[in-house]
């Protein structure tokens, strides 16, 4: 096996997580293939490391492997970041928000496709949901 595998493996799970399984919310959600590939090529080019090191290699060549597993590391530590930290962080309220006071004139279609004036709900009970959704 290539001692650059590894890293290659690192790099097609984190950029694929956000070319193309962001596309399907269940995939987006967990991220479950990306963390395994990450994690797999992390796996890899920490046994490149130790293959490269206890052989007799050139420096370049171990130096490079070594390269290798902290680009690894880097992919690992952004995708586990993103996942698990930044794609949870909600921003904050702002005084706009904050200060109003009635609802706009906007009407809207409940689940049933009924059309529902938002004016019509002021004082009552209303959840609005908004999906970031693929569709």
């Amino acid at each position: 096996m290539k001692l650059w595998f590894g890293p290659l493996v690192s790099v097609v799970g984190l950029l694929s997580y956000f070319m193309f399984f962001v596309r399907f919310p269940f995939f987006r959600d967990t991220a479950i293939l990306n963390l395994v590939l990450v994690c797999l090529g992390l796996g890899l080019a920490f046994y490149g490391v130790l293959r490269a090191w206890r052989t007799k290699r050139t420096w370049l060549v171990k130096t490079g492997v070594s390269l290798g597993l902290g680009f690894s590391l880097l992919c690992a530590g952004l995708l586990f970041s993103y996942v698990f930290s930044m794609s949870y962080s909600m921003p904050t309220l702002s005084a706009e928000t904050l200060a109003i006071e009635s609802l706009p004139a906007i009407t809207l279609q409940d689940q049933h496709g009924k059309d529902v004036a938002l004016r019509e709900r002021n004082g009552k009970g209303l959840i609005l949901t908004f999906y970031r959704g693929h569709w």
